[in-house]
């Protein structure tokens, strides 16, 4: 993720700059049509470099989509996109991530977002895994 956009407050905060391999700087722009934007639930949303169509698709519930690393003493953190949700789903988190081999590097914290069913059933909430009922 290169640039955090908060739509609310109007505002664009630099994370990192983009690779001499892409053709234009990290999109700045508030709306979510520029094919760079990752959609959080809350309100900031994550810009990447590289365009999200050619992102692979999450493949849930496994996939992590986003993970954050952060430093524990300057609070400090590195955003990293693995993947897209598909357009049914929405992310979910943060949870803390202690799996992968770099979250035991001392002084560092790993969380991460997965991508979540949405329940259309109950509006404003949703599933973390997609359900199925058989009935006998």
């Amino acid at each position: 993720v290169c640039n955090a956009v908060y739509v609310r407050l109007n505002f664009t905060q630099p994370l990192c700059a983009c690779p001499g391999r892409y053709r234009d700087p990290c999109s700045a722009s508030l709306n979510r049509d520029d094919l760079h934007t990752t959609e959080l639930i809350t309100d900031p949303r994550g810009k990447t470099c590289e365009p999200v169509s050619e992102m692979r698709e999450c493949r849930g519930p496994r996939d992590w989509s986003l993970l954050a690393l952060q430093n524990i003493r300057t609070g400090k953190s590195h955003y990293l996109v693995i993947c897209r949700c598909p357009p049914s789903n929405i992310l979910e988190g943060p949870m803390s991530h202690d799996q992968p081999t770099y979250a035991s590097v001392p002084g560092i914290r790993v969380y991460g977002m997965m991508c979540a069913q949405v329940n259309n059933n109950r509006r404003g909430r949703y599933l973390r895994f997609a359900r199925s009922i058989a009935r006998k």
